[in-house]
């Protein structure tokens, strides 16, 4: 899905592109040379691309939880023993959380950029 995104949105691979260029200039690499943690740690677009797609495309769709005691939530009650479905897409897709969420935007991942927490769990 990161590949197709890349395709789909040209702005975005521009940078993505640049940036790997950048660290491949900056260290020289030659045919064959692995990558370092402080090559990975420079590709902070990169990560912002990985972390946007796995918003909009969770590995992991969501999960039952048991509710341990009764629980009011929006009005509603829910008893002890009650399964519960959560989803991820629930708070990825909530325009509460992420402007404009169906679009995909790397940014929003930015360098102090806060999320709150329970809001992006892509891996449950």
């Amino acid at each position: 899905m990161t590949f197709k995104m890349l395709a789909q949105h040209p702005d975005c691979h521009s940078l993505f592109l640049q940036e790997h260029m950048e660290v491949k200039r900056n260290r020289s690499i030659k045919n064959g040379d692995n990558l370092t943690m402080e090559d990975l740690k420079k590709m902070t677009y990169t990560w912002q691309v990985v972390r946007e797609t796995i918003r909009l495309f969770p590995p992991i769709f969501g999960s039952f939880r048991k509710a341990i005691e009764d629980i009011e939530f929006e009005g509603f009650t829910i008893t002890k023993g009650w399964k519960v479905l959560w989803t991820a897409y629930g708070t990825h897709y909530s325009e509460e959380h992420f402007a404009n969420p169906e679009r995909f935007d790397p940014q929003r991942f930015e360098e102090g950029m806060t999320i709150p927490s329970y809001v992006y769990v892509p891996f449950g």
